[in-house]
């Protein structure tokens, strides 16, 4: 397959109806308890929300003039998923009263107290205009107190969570300095940004965290070594073990570890058929609900079963 992506995530310490239990501050159980919110409000954007069905996957399906159009493969009911929370109105009213809520860009503004951060982290423009920013607006002494010093110097800012308000008024000011730097105006620093001001007025909480260097393939998740503060990759071959079980300082942050002692390999284990259309409706319900749905997408009555004839399975895609 291919290497996972080191993401950084967040997640503001909002409690709501819809997160809880064990670890509900964090960015991955809040991605986790939040992940249907977040899958009907993406999908809606793109007509895949149909009669009270969330179209997670389809296949294509081309008409005889070449017209490609999308095949219903797997999907849930939303009144299966969110009945217990009151439906999706109630949902919606929850999520647009909640000042965490700094989605911007969904119709649908579900879930949107926690996101990501997609970074370079170890881009030489990066790092060269975060020192630009520090040293012109004269930061140098509130970073110190604020963030540890890393090289590059953005892997120090997810090093201590949660962020408080100082820390998230000092990474304000540094992503609002330099209107011109693409890496700033994304829709995910954005969102962000939003976030950060939350933290800033209303002293929320704002959880940060950094997934380590892995690897995804075979039904198997690979982590390997890495610094557990700053989650760079330690200095070693992949896949060639044993790792290291002496002491190594890391080449970013300086913390000294044991390599060996922070990598893992686990099973992971993703199920495509769990939310199938084909097993959630009987055959005739399935064969009417396609044919429903080719038809909001344009599709000629006449064409809609050879449209699901010519249905190629090696085509298939996903949220």
């Amino acid at each position: 397959m291919a290497n996972t992506m080191q993401a950084v995530s967040w997640s503001l310490e909002m409690k709501c109806p819809f997160r809880g239990g064990k670890g509900w501050r964090l960015p991955h159980r809040t991605r986790m308890q939040l992940s249907d919110l977040t899958t009907i409000a993406e999908l809606s954007a793109d007509k895949r929300i149909f009669d009270g069905i969330c179209v997670t996957g389809t296949y294509r399906g081309k008409g005889r003039y070449g017209n490609r159009y999308c095949i219903p493969d797997s999907g849930f009911r939303i009144s299966d998923r969110l009945g217990k929370y009151g439906g999706l109105e109630v949902v919606t009213k929850t999520c647009g009263q909640c000042e965490a809520n700094v989605e911007l860009e969904s119709e649908l503004k579900l879930a949107g107290c926690f996101g990501h951060l997609l970074f370079e982290v170890s881009s030489k423009e990066l790092d060269a205009r975060l020192w630009k920013i520090v040293n012109e607006y004269n930061l140098r002494t509130r970073l110190q107190k604020a963030f540890p010093i890393t090289t590059p110097l953005v892997y120090g800012f997810w090093i201590n969570s949660p962020l408080d308000s100082e820390k998230a008024l000092l990474l304000e000011e540094i992503f609002s300095a330099d209107d011109d730097f693409k890496d700033f105006k994304s829709e995910e620093v954005n969102r962000f940004r939003e976030a950060l001001q939350v933290t800033i007025h209303h002293g929320t909480p704002l959880h940060v965290f950094r997934s380590p260097p892995g690897h995804v393939d075979m039904g198997w998740l690979t982590t390997f070594p890495h610094c557990p503060k700053c989650k760079v990759m330690t200095d070693v071959e992949p896949w060639k073990q044993p790792y290291p079980k002496t002491p190594y300082a890391c080449k970013v942050c300086q913390y000294i570890y044991i390599p060996n002692d922070h990598c893992s390999s686990e099973r992971y284990d993703f199920e495509r058929d769990k939310d199938s259309l084909a097993q959630l409706f009987t055959a005739s319900e399935y064969h009417d609900f396609t044919k429903r749905y080719l038809l909001q997408q344009g599709c000629p009555e006449k064409m809609v079963d050879e449209v699901i004839a010519s249905q190629d399975h090696s085509v298939h895609f996903t949220l």
